[in-house]
């Protein structure tokens, strides 16, 4: 599940080759303004990853965070998506 937050005001500079963009285009977004105020996130990131590591045929493998764009984003403080995947991951 992704949610997608407006984030009226939000601006703050930001690379204009930045590999990340076109991905708001792929969703039929602007790779300008919408990609500096028009923000994804996974909410229940941790959540998932908690279901998929109980099953009883989950086999261990690396676990990438932060695939398109940093994880560490100004929304990170509001959210922690990244923090509760660590915890969820038993990595504190």
């Amino acid at each position: 599940m992704h949610h997608l937050i407006q984030m009226p005001g939000l601006w703050h500079p930001v690379d204009s080759d930045c590999y990340a963009r076109p991905s708001h285009a792929y969703r039929n977004l602007s790779p300008g303004i919408d990609f500096e105020t028009r923000l994804f996130a996974k909410v229940n990131a941790a959540e998932l990853l908690r279901q998929e590591l109980s099953r009883p045929s989950y086999v261990c493998n690396e676990i990438m965070i932060g695939a398109n764009t940093d994880p560490y984003q100004p929304i990170e403080r509001e959210f922690k998506i990244t923090r509760s995947i660590l915890e969820a991951s038993g990595v504190e």
